[in-house]
Protein backbone atom coordinates (compact mmCIF):
# COMPACT_ATOMS: atom_id res chain seq x y z
CA UNK A 1 0.00 0.00 0.00
CA UNK A 2 1.29 3.23 -0.64
CA UNK A 3 1.65 6.13 2.01
CA UNK A 4 1.56 9.47 1.55
CA UNK A 5 2.61 12.27 3.93
CA UNK A 6 0.09 13.26 6.00
CA UNK A 7 0.03 17.22 4.76
CA UNK A 8 -1.72 19.27 2.04
CA UNK A 9 0.37 17.83 -0.46
CA UNK A 10 0.22 14.05 0.42
CA UNK A 11 -3.73 14.40 0.96
CA UNK A 12 -4.14 15.85 -2.45
CA UNK A 13 -1.75 13.65 -4.26
CA UNK A 14 -3.51 10.80 -2.25
CA UNK A 15 -6.65 12.03 -4.16
CA UNK A 16 -4.94 12.77 -7.49
CA UNK A 17 -3.86 8.81 -7.34
CA UNK A 18 -6.96 7.49 -6.46
CA UNK A 19 -9.32 9.90 -8.83
CA UNK A 20 -6.76 8.63 -11.95
CA UNK A 21 -7.09 4.71 -10.74
CA UNK A 22 -9.54 2.27 -11.72
CA UNK A 23 -13.10 1.94 -10.79
CA UNK A 24 -11.87 -1.47 -8.75
CA UNK A 25 -8.90 0.64 -7.23
CA UNK A 26 -11.44 3.21 -6.15
CA UNK A 27 -13.72 0.92 -4.53
CA UNK A 28 -11.41 -0.87 -2.85
CA UNK A 29 -10.32 2.44 -1.55
CA UNK A 30 -14.08 3.34 -0.22
CA UNK A 31 -14.23 -0.34 1.27
CA UNK A 32 -10.97 0.69 3.14
CA UNK A 33 -11.98 3.49 4.65
CA UNK A 34 -16.04 2.53 5.42
CA UNK A 35 -14.60 -0.52 7.45
CA UNK A 36 -12.10 1.35 9.28
CA UNK A 37 -10.96 4.71 8.99
CA UNK A 38 -8.84 4.99 11.82
CA UNK A 39 -6.80 2.27 10.41
CA UNK A 40 -6.88 3.56 6.50
CA UNK A 41 -5.63 6.89 7.86
CA UNK A 42 -2.75 5.19 9.77
CA UNK A 43 -1.72 3.03 7.20
CA UNK A 44 -2.00 5.40 4.05
CA UNK A 45 -0.58 8.42 5.31
CA UNK A 46 1.76 6.35 7.51
CA UNK A 47 1.09 9.00 10.52
CA UNK A 48 3.70 9.21 13.97
CA UNK A 49 3.10 7.65 17.18
CA UNK A 50 1.94 10.75 18.25
CA UNK A 51 -0.91 11.49 15.82
CA UNK A 52 -2.01 7.96 16.47
CA UNK A 53 -2.33 9.06 20.16
CA UNK A 54 -4.40 11.58 18.26
CA UNK A 55 -6.29 10.01 16.55
CA UNK A 56 -7.04 7.18 18.95
CA UNK A 57 -8.52 10.19 21.41
CA UNK A 58 -10.94 11.75 19.34
CA UNK A 59 -14.69 11.14 20.18
CA UNK A 60 -15.75 8.16 17.91
CA UNK A 61 -19.08 10.66 16.68
CA UNK A 62 -16.91 12.75 15.28
CA UNK A 63 -14.15 10.00 13.55
CA UNK A 64 -17.70 8.74 11.64
CA UNK A 65 -18.30 12.33 10.96
CA UNK A 66 -14.89 12.87 8.98
CA UNK A 67 -15.38 9.53 7.63
CA UNK A 68 -18.51 9.78 6.01
CA UNK A 69 -17.45 13.14 4.82
CA UNK A 70 -14.90 11.72 2.97
CA UNK A 71 -16.72 9.25 1.68
CA UNK A 72 -19.51 11.66 0.28
CA UNK A 73 -16.35 13.42 -1.23
CA UNK A 74 -15.24 10.10 -2.66
CA UNK A 75 -18.53 9.74 -4.13
CA UNK A 76 -18.62 12.91 -6.17
CA UNK A 77 -15.04 13.24 -6.90
CA UNK A 78 -15.10 16.55 -4.48
CA UNK A 79 -11.92 18.46 -3.69
CA UNK A 80 -10.56 17.08 -0.36
CA UNK A 81 -8.34 19.33 1.44
CA UNK A 82 -6.28 19.49 4.66
CA UNK A 83 -5.28 22.51 6.11
CA UNK A 84 -2.49 22.01 9.25
CA UNK A 85 0.04 24.64 10.64
CA UNK A 86 2.85 24.76 9.40
CA UNK A 87 4.51 27.95 11.77
CA UNK A 88 6.71 25.45 13.81
CA UNK A 89 8.08 27.81 16.21
CA UNK A 90 4.67 29.49 16.94
CA UNK A 91 2.76 25.68 16.95
CA UNK A 92 5.40 24.38 19.33
CA UNK A 93 4.54 27.52 21.92
CA UNK A 94 1.06 27.07 21.62
CA UNK A 95 1.01 23.65 21.63
CA UNK A 96 3.27 23.45 24.99
CA UNK A 97 0.74 26.22 26.44
CA UNK A 98 -0.94 24.86 29.46
CA UNK A 99 -3.78 26.65 28.19
CA UNK A 100 -3.94 25.29 24.55
CA UNK A 101 -5.78 22.99 22.77
CA UNK A 102 -5.46 20.82 19.64
CA UNK A 103 -8.65 21.60 17.46
CA UNK A 104 -9.32 19.15 14.24
CA UNK A 105 -12.71 20.57 12.64
CA UNK A 106 -14.08 19.69 9.45
CA UNK A 107 -16.33 21.62 7.08
CA UNK A 108 -18.51 19.83 4.15
CA UNK A 109 -19.70 22.78 1.67
CA UNK A 110 -21.31 20.60 -0.67
CA UNK A 111 -24.76 21.42 -2.85
CA UNK A 112 -26.64 18.91 -4.67
CA UNK A 113 -28.86 20.34 -7.62
CA UNK A 114 -31.61 17.55 -10.06
CA UNK A 115 -33.06 19.24 -12.83
CA UNK A 116 -35.99 17.28 -14.10
CA UNK A 117 -36.39 17.75 -18.20
CA UNK A 118 -39.34 20.05 -19.55
CA UNK A 119 -42.62 19.16 -19.64
CA UNK A 120 -43.18 19.22 -23.20
CA UNK A 121 -39.91 16.70 -23.32
CA UNK A 122 -42.15 13.99 -21.25
CA UNK A 123 -45.23 14.52 -23.29
CA UNK A 124 -43.78 14.09 -26.79
CA UNK A 125 -42.04 10.72 -26.01
CA UNK A 126 -44.80 9.42 -23.87
CA UNK A 127 -41.94 8.22 -21.14
CA UNK A 128 -40.87 9.51 -17.93
CA UNK A 129 -36.96 10.80 -18.15
CA UNK A 130 -34.87 10.72 -15.45
CA UNK A 131 -33.39 13.40 -13.31
CA UNK A 132 -29.87 14.56 -13.73
CA UNK A 133 -27.94 15.73 -10.60
CA UNK A 134 -24.81 17.51 -9.99
CA UNK A 135 -22.79 18.16 -6.53
CA UNK A 136 -20.01 20.64 -5.93
CA UNK A 137 -18.03 21.59 -3.21
CA UNK A 138 -15.10 20.05 -1.17
CA UNK A 139 -14.53 19.01 2.35
CA UNK A 140 -12.13 21.09 4.34
CA UNK A 141 -10.01 19.29 7.33
CA UNK A 142 -8.54 21.54 9.65
CA UNK A 143 -5.81 20.78 11.98
CA UNK A 144 -4.76 23.82 14.46
CA UNK A 145 -3.62 24.73 18.01
CA UNK A 146 -5.37 27.24 19.93
CA UNK A 147 -5.45 29.29 23.31
CA UNK A 148 -9.00 28.31 25.60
Amino acid sequence: MKEYYFDADGVQQWQNDLYASSLQAQQAEYNFIAANFPYWIIMRFGLSDDQIDYLNRLDDCFIIDVQWKILFAIDHHLPIRLEKETDAETTTKVAESEDSVKVTEVKNRATQTAEQPADDDEESSGEVSSCSYSTEGEVVIRIYYRKV
